[in-house]
């Protein structure tokens, strides 16, 4: 299916980088899945109140593992291209100099919609 992109270029060293400007829902279900599957659920100590909801009384903490596979995956199907090449643009975009590579994952949360996604894990 070929998709809309957009095309930005990086502060730092100028790269060129093509980017989807959305992800299918199965993309989008594939990425939470892996943020939510390593989750850890822990009983909080205050006491439960009446008529809170059961939701409340937990704390959950993603693993760093759960956050890199899916910031990995994210790369994978969000960036078309670096420099012109659709080669290896998971580890190209990882080589980049941090405010590049921030830059581009800003736009990447910016165009997909996962600003919020703390939000999107909790629901």
């Amino acid at each position: 299916m070929e998709r809309e992109t957009t095309t930005i270029k990086t502060p730092k060293k100028g790269r060129v980088v093509v980017l989807k400007t959305w992800l299918t829902g199965r993309e989008k279900r594939e990425i939470k899945y892996i943020l939510i599957q390593d989750i850890k659920l822990e009983k909080k100590d205050t006491p439960e109140s009446e008529g809170e909801e059961l939701k409340n009384n937990f704390d959950y903490q993603v693993t760093p593992e759960s956050l890199t596979k899916s910031q990995d995956r994210t790369i994978e199907m969000a960036v078309v291209s670096v420099d012109g090449s659709k080669e290896n643009v998971l580890d190209t975009t990882l080589d980049m100099h941090h405010e590049d590579f921030n830059f581009v994952m800003d736009k990447i949360e910016e165009l997909t919609g996962d600003k919020k996604l703390d939000e999107d894990v909790k629901n």
